[in-house]
């Protein structure tokens, strides 16, 4: 094992953890006022056990309560570790706020600054390295995701990652003046609906996606 393998596994391992901690806060949480906060069904059952239905970027999700396991409602397989830390962070911080339909990046978001140059490295950096000046090849790819072209930019797709968590995705065209530039935004209300580290790795899984072809 190399190690770059050896950081992942300590950064997966520190997710799992985090996760695992999430859980147990979120039992303590009343199902129907998260259901409210975070705008994602809640079927009751009996008692306060039930099931939460949702779409995560398109892919329909089913999560129980209190269990908290979450799988995939086609294949009924238990999702990723970043899916389901993405998840329960936005459980854990939604607060019902509503979306403000501004959007704002990486830098404005409580204590991204500091962490702004790294994020844009593993994101934006990353799709110019792979589509350049190539707005139609960027485009295809951000639809064959269902991303919704929207006037941002020279092209500009928003993504649903969750019922209230939009991500934008823009391009810019460079010239002999400037490079080309892309860069993920947020809502300006995101810290109503994650924690700084969360949308680091909400745009790293976008970013992902996208370079994916």
């Amino acid at each position: 094992m190399d190690f770059m393998s050896i950081d992942q596994q300590k950064q997966k391992d520190s997710l799992l953890k985090r996760i695992d901690e999430l859980r147990n806060q979120l039992r303590q949480v009343d199902p129907e006022t998260l259901a409210r906060n975070t705008a994602i069904q809640f079927e009751k059952q009996e008692s306060k056990r039930g099931e939460f239905k949702f779409q995560f970027l398109k892919q329909p999700l089913c999560l129980d309560f209190p269990g908290l396991e979450l799988i995939h409602a086609d294949s009924k397989k238990v999702a990723n570790h970043q899916i389901q830390a993405l998840v329960f962070y936005y459980f854990r911080a939604a607060d019902g706020s509503p979306l403000s339909q501004r959007w704002i990046s990486f830098s404005e978001i409580p204590n991204g600054l500091f962490y702004n140059q790294a994020f844009q490295g593993y994101t934006g950096n990353r799709l110019v390295k792979n589509y350049q000046n190539n707005l139609v090849r960027f485009s295809n790819r951000a639809r064959s995701l269902e991303g919704v072209e929207t006037e941002f930019g020279d092209a500009a797709f928003r993504f649903q990652m969750l019922p209230r968590l939009p991500l934008l995705v823009a391009a810019w065209q460079g010239d002999e003046d400037f490079p080309a530039s892309y860069k993920i935004l947020f809502d300006a209300s995101i810290s109503h609906y994650l924690p700084t580290d969360a949308c680091a790795i909400a745009g790293s899984m976008l970013t992902g996606m996208l370079l994916k072809e």
